[in-house]
């Protein structure tokens, strides 16, 4: 899942795909000598499931 332009969410692979063409042709078609730096775009990654750490030894114990 990534978002688009707007903060959308887009979940269609096709979409997705789309996007990412769109995304990819503005990252390679830039001037890399005038733009240096001031590309404001931030990746961010999505997923649905929630983090999940390890648990430490006292966790552990406590549980049994």
């Amino acid at each position: 899942m990534i978002e688009d332009n707007y903060g959308t969410l887009i979940t269609r692979p096709k979409n997705i795909a789309d996007e990412f063409r769109m995304y990819s042709e503005k990252l390679l078609n830039r001037d890399s000598t005038t733009e240096v730096g001031k590309q404001k775009d931030t990746i961010l990654p999505y997923t649905i499931e929630p983090e999940v750490l390890i648990p430490n030894l006292e966790e552990v114990q406590y549980a049994i």
